[in-house]
């Protein structure tokens, strides 16, 4: 039976291939093959991405794997109810390099926060890399979703553009015909800024300054926000 092991594929694999043969084993890769070659036959080698490799390790497809303790943590805080994997030791090592490593945390535009699904995401359970970045965001988002209805017979559409004057401050991310409202509504991430109630926006069409659609802001959900009509 052999040990089927992960090695990390990307920057650290030249290190941890130069760290084995150190040690005695020597790792062949090929560059049409995932499962590179050792001398030794009781292990089998497989190139995985160190941010999966704990997963990997999880679902019993690999018996070992090299990646890093932040991965190792952010597969556990992610998957709280499976068995925690053990680590066996500590490697020092790293790419060579000696410049100074930078950690960025690039959160789209159309984060949770931002996408008004921010009830989804369990920020506040447990600690995580760019977990303090994410509070910033959600304190101080750049965009909200609002609702948006529309003047005219025509409705909005995905990816129409929003614009106060000549600037875009939005995007409309979906758009349709209300039966019961008889009016033309849209949902539209818009910045912060032009957000209050009764804002008065237009919504582009062709290039989005040829035509536009006067709009006004207005509450969601749009038919009776306030939960005040019996229901049945």
């Amino acid at each position: 039976m052999k040990l089927k092991l992960g090695i990390p594929k990307g920057s650290l694999q030249d290190a941890t291939i130069q760290l084995f043969a150190r040690a005695g084993f020597n790792i062949y890769v090929s560059t049409r093959s995932y499962f590179p070659t050792i001398d030794d036959p009781e292990i089998e080698c497989m190139l995985i991405r160190a941010q999966e490799m704990a997963r990997y390790v999880a679902d019993g497809v690999l018996d070992a794997g090299l990646t890093g303790q932040d991965w190792i943590r952010e597969h556990q805080v992610g998957h709280p109810d499976e068995t925690p994997l053990v680590p066996v030791c500590d490697l020092v090592y790293a790419k060579q390099s000696f410049g100074k490593v930078k950690w960025v945390l690039a959160v789209p535009e159309d984060s949770p926060f931002e996408a008004g699904l921010g009830f989804a995401v369990k920020i506040d359970k447990d600690d995580f890399v760019g977990r303090d970045a994410l509070l910033e965001r959600r304190a101080h988002p750049q965009r909200v979703l609002v609702g948006l209805e529309l003047e005219g017979s025509e409705t909005a559409g995905h990816g129409d553009c929003v614009h106060v004057g000549r600037s875009q401050i939005g995007v409309v991310t979906s758009g349709t015909r209300s039966p019961i409202l008889k009016k033309n509504i849209a949902l539209c991430r818009i910045a912060v800024q032009h957000a209050a109630l009764g804002t008065e926006v237009e919504v582009g069409k062709l290039d989005g300054h040829q035509k536009r659609i006067p709009a006004t802001v207005v509450r969601v959900p749009f038919y009776d926000p306030e939960k005040k009509r019996p229901r049945m």
